[in-house]
């Protein structure tokens, strides 16, 4: 995967961070995803067409979801109730947008977020997904990247 991606989702990530939640996440070594990684309580996926295909997730314990959520809207929210669930998936919306606007091509699904315990996405076989941890304040996260270009694009 083209190391222009993974900054541009790098930069879109902590300036999410920055400006909706106030904090600054310190990323952590990438790696490439493998049957080893932890889970999730939430996940919100995005796919992505066009010259790029793929997905992108940005997972979240509960902890770190129901805090990024009560920071970024003002009022506390401990549970993964409908509320924080939206929040999640307002976040995967303007990370991967965020990276569409550095200059990536790509049109942009509708964010998909899942609940429960022990998550773990399934990405589509034979394309590395690149794992992007992140540290806050409010925990650990992670955004992980599985794009490929598409022949004769």
């Amino acid at each position: 995967m083209d190391v222009d991606i993974i900054n541009a989702f790098v930069s879109s990530t902590t300036n999410t961070f920055e400006s909706m939640i106030g904090q600054s996440p310190k990323r952590l070594p990438p790696r490439i995803k493998d049957d080893n990684s932890p889970a999730y309580d939430v996940i919100a996926a995005l796919g992505v067409t066009g010259p790029y295909t793929g997905i992108v997730t940005v997972n979240f314990n509960k902890s770190a979801a129901c805090n990024a959520a009560s920071t970024m809207l003002g009022e506390e929210h401990n549970e993964l109730d409908e509320i924080v669930m939206d929040a999640v998936g307002e976040i995967v919306n303007i990370i991967v947008g965020g990276a569409k606007a550095s200059g990536l091509n790509y049109k942009l699904s509708l964010p998909n977020v899942c609940s429960g315990h022990d998550l773990n996405h399934q990405f589509p076989p034979g394309v590395p997904s690149i794992v992007i941890p992140f540290e806050t304040d409010n925990g650990e996260f992670t955004v992980e990247v599985c794009m490929k270009k598409n022949d004769g694009d």
